[in-house]
């Protein structure tokens, strides 16, 4: 029976005859390519391929299909047990259904089609199949030499073979399993009408894969434990019409070559907006890659920005494999490729196998880090993991002795996963390429990172150094329009994940999810014990950049359970974005810490600047900022903004100019690590005094309880406030300045010890000249010791150990000097 005007998409009416051999001369196929004709109005009706750009020439996308070895005489044959089974009943468009079964064991893949009920019954004469196989393209169908059934012949018009059924309506295709993978795409004719599916263009039936499940996104093992193991591939892509999966090998000279493209059929691969598929077995995953292509709108009118002439890493893989190399293979498709630093040339990227989400599980740290002070007591230093020690992640392990010499607890690094060199508006530097693996420039090798990190991160805990990482979720190294650069994001959802500018699209559902999936996987699978958000004034925003009051996103993170009890620091770039203009602060909920700027203009201008003194500011500051941490909520103010929190939610960021004379630059480290609150110094201004610096933190230690109350109110702890003269204030009014006194530029508070007498004296003089001041008395029979003068030369200007008496009533301050005095209550112990 012949069935006129119905032939394949993507085939032309005008003949032209060639040839496919495989690589060791064997024919493959004889076809005709027919010229353009008209499709049946069951194929018009259709959904319809959107536009993209012109395909790329049949060899350089379609991996020829290669024919079957030559049978050989066997004369003793064996009965092979199926390895999968698995039978699909698929509706079809104009009434009945389709049953497709698949059986395929170690040599062969078999498919079973048996057409039924409605029209499909009670046939006066067999239905007729017309069928071929694909991989990379589903508009050029291929038939393997020896596959076809007997009677089957080419059909000129469409392309297509065209095999007939038996008089049950059931026809056995059989394909050499070395073939797989491969998507058998059918149709049928029957009684002169079409069989066709209910909205694709043809049937699909993928032979040696599975059509996969939609979660968990990204690469994951499939099959059983034990046997051996293929994976699961899984892709969120709300404007994709059509998703095709790549796969690389690396070749014994190095160079990754593309080794299979494989296009997943919408009514098999796709659930939701996720696309899927699984490969039942990968061998030698170290030595595979992956990268997808996205088909759909390629106008921008609607936000999106396709190109399905580009890859795209998977924003889900666990791994990067980076190569100074071109892909071979690819034609006219292009590689992601970035600049690893500025002025270089570009890398390209793939996204990586050799560790998946079951790998990186497998090397959890056992714990959390053992023996850290609680929150209010962390003093924190930051560590570029890529600028200090060699650059790597283990070499970082190497700065260990020297983080615990300075003093601290806290270790907070610059972004673990990869980043690359990138212009932003804000001219941040570097950016991100995927939240989810590792940087693979960090380790010894791409495939060592995701291991690296995690010894990196077992090795802080095993010093007793709580570890946080810093993460920004403003730019991206894709750019904007003006300068674009598609890696992911952009080319999968540019209108869910960006907003104007290139910046991410926090406000969005499926964004926001998967940021708290990025910090989920950080903190299990890599031990993380907080984050730094870098520039936070982007999380409470919607959409469409609307600050908000609760931004669910923030709100999300504080009650996350999975990060429940993780230290969470807001660093916000500019306060004005943040709710009511940042009067409130960023919202907390009573969960989230803020890193404030006040102690360091509050210093720094009037010690290292031209600023004049102003006593508020620094009063501010030292006692953590109150006004905004301790501020109780009234009126309208929403409940996440009215909670107060503890004064270690305030997070004292302080960056030494790079010039500036010593003593002020003591100073004013002095005074970050004495002001309640929680301070984050970077490794490289820590170690320009790191005699100092750890003088001063061992003090911090001992005297934690006075100088780092747990909360605010009179019942954590009572300070007095003094100027120089005895029983004067502070030039709280501005009238000292006025008159140009020089006690104008002096503050000190008293700590209240036992017995309620002053424990603690630490004073500043901002001014130009020297300053005698008179301390209150302290308690009796305690003289008062001096700790750290920053007026003085190493290694008296901060005695740690065994600190000498000051017996005389008053005490003479250099300029731009910091003092700190302490009681003597247990001469034997203190010290």
């Amino acid at each position: 029976m012949m069935l006129r005007g119905v032939r394949i998409p993507g085939q032309s009416r005008t003949s032209q005859s060639w040839v496919v051999t495989s690589s060791d001369g064997h024919r493959v196929a004889r076809r005709q390519r027919p010229a353009q004709g008209p499709r049946c109005e069951a194929v018009k009706r259709s959904r319809k391929r959107p536009t993209a750009s012109p395909a790329p020439a049949r060899d350089e996308i379609a991996k020829p299909i290669r024919s079957p070895e030559p049978a050989t005489e066997n004369p003793k044959k064996t009965t092979l047990e199926p390895i999968r089974q698995h039978r699909s009943v698929l509706p079809c468009r104009s009434g009945g259904q389709a049953t497709v079964s698949v059986t395929e064991d170690e040599e062969t893949i078999a498919v079973t089609i048996q057409l039924s009920g409605g029209p499909l019954s009670g046939l006066a004469r067999p239905p007729t199949l017309l069928w071929g196989v694909y991989r990379g393209s589903s508009r050029r169908w291929q038939h393997p030499a020896g596959c076809s059934p007997p009677g089957s012949t080419l059909d000129e018009r469409s392309g297509a073979m065209r095999s007939p059924f038996d008089m049950h309506g059931s026809i056995t295709l059989r394909f050499p399993a070395r073939l797989a993978p491969l998507t058998l795409a059918w149709v049928g004719a029957a009684a002169g009408r079409p069989v066709l599916p209910l909205v694709a263009r043809h049937f699909a039936v993928p032979l040696g894969t599975l059509p996969g499940t939609p979660v968990p996104l990204g690469p994951s093992l499939a099959g059983r434990p034990g046997a051996e193991r293929g994976a699961n591939f899984a892709l969120a892509s709300r404007s994709a019409h059509g998703a095709c999966l790549l796969l690389f090998r690396r070749g014994e000279d190095g160079a990754w070559v593309k080794a299979l493209e494989l296009e997943l059929d919408p009514a098999v691969n796709r659930t939701g907006d996720v696309w899927h598929v699984t490969l039942p077995t990968l061998s030698r995953r170290e030595r595979l890659a992956y990268a997808w292509r996205i088909d759909g709108e390629v106008a921008w009118d609607g936000g999106n920005r396709t190109q399905p002439d580009r890859l795209l890493l998977d924003p889900m893989a666990s791994s990067l494999v980076l190569t100074r190399e071109a892909v071979r293979g690819l034609g006219p498709l292009k590689a992601p490729s970035i600049s690893l630093q500025e002025g270089e040339a570009p890398a390209f990227l793939l996204s990586g196998l050799d560790v998946l989400g079951a790998d990186v599980a497998a090397g959890r740290p056992a714990g959390r880090s053992r023996g850290v002070p609680p929150t209010h007591q962390r003093c924190m230093v930051a560590v570029d993991v890529r600028g200090a020690g060699d650059g790597t992640l283990l070499g970082t392990l190497d700065l260990i002795p020297e983080i615990q010499a300075l003093g601290f607890n806290t270790v907070v690094l610059s972004p673990c996963y990869a980043t690359a060199w990138a212009g932003t508006p804000l001219d941040r530097g570097r950016a991100a390429v995927s939240y989810w693996a590792p940087d693979p420039t960090l380790a010894s090798s791409p495939e060592a990172a995701s291991r690296e990190v995690q010894r990196l991160v077992a090795g802080l805990h095993a010093a007793g150094l709580a570890v946080l990482m810093q993460v920004d979720f403003t730019f991206t190294a894709e750019g904007g329009d003006d300068s674009p650069c598609p890696l992911s994001f952009r080319g999968l959802d540019h209108a869910v994940y960006y907003r104007r500018a290139g910046v991410l699209n926090a406000g969005h559902a499926v964004v926001r999810q998967y940021m708290i999936d990025v910090l989920r996987h950080w903190a299990l699978d890599y031990g993380m014990d907080g984050f730094n958000f870098m520039g936070a004034e982007n999380l409470v925003q919607d959409r469409n950049g609307v600050i908000l009051d609760a931004p669910p996103l923030a709100a999300a993170i504080a009650y996350d359970p999975v990060l429940a009890g993780l230290q969470m620091i807001a660093s916000t770039a500019d306060k004005t974005l943040l709710p009511r203009e940042g009067v409130r602060g960023f919202p907390h909920w009573g969960e989230w810490q803020e890193s404030d700027g006040s102690l360091a203009a509050a210093t720094l201008g009037a010690l290292c600047g031209s600023a004049l003194a102003h006593p508020p500011s620094l009063r501010e500051a030292l006692e953590a900022c109150p006004a905004v941490f301790a501020a109780e909520g009234e009126g309208l103010v929403p409940g996440n903004l009215a909670v107060a929190r503890p004064p270690s939610a305030c997070v004292h960021t302080l960056a030494l100019p790079p010039g500036g004379q010593d003593v002020a630059l003591k100073t004013a480290l002095l005074v970050a690590l004495c002001a309640a609150g929680t301070p984050l110094l970077s490794l490289d201004d820590a170690a320009r005094f790191a005699r100092f610096v750890g003088g001063v933190t061992r003090l911090r230690r001992r005297w934690a309880d006075l100088l780092l109350p747990a909360a605010f109110g009179q019942g954590a702890r009572s300070v007095r406030w003094h100027g120089a003269a005895p029983g004067s204030e502070p030039d709280w009014d501005g009238s000292a300045a006025l008159a140009g006194l020089p006690e104008a530029g002096f503050l000190a508070m008293a700590v209240v010890g036992p017995g309620g007498a002053p424990a603690l004296y630490l004073a500043v003089n901002a001014s130009d000249v020297e300053v005698t001041a008179t301390p209150p008395a302290p308690p009796a029979r305690h003289p008062w010791r001096r700790a750290v003068d920053t007026g003085l030369g190493p290694p008296e200007d901060a005695m740690a150990s065994a600190p000498p008496r000051h017996p005389f009533p008053t005490y003479t301050l250099q300029p731009k000097a910091g003092l700190l005095l302490v009681a003597d209550f247990d001469a034997s112990s203190a010290w």
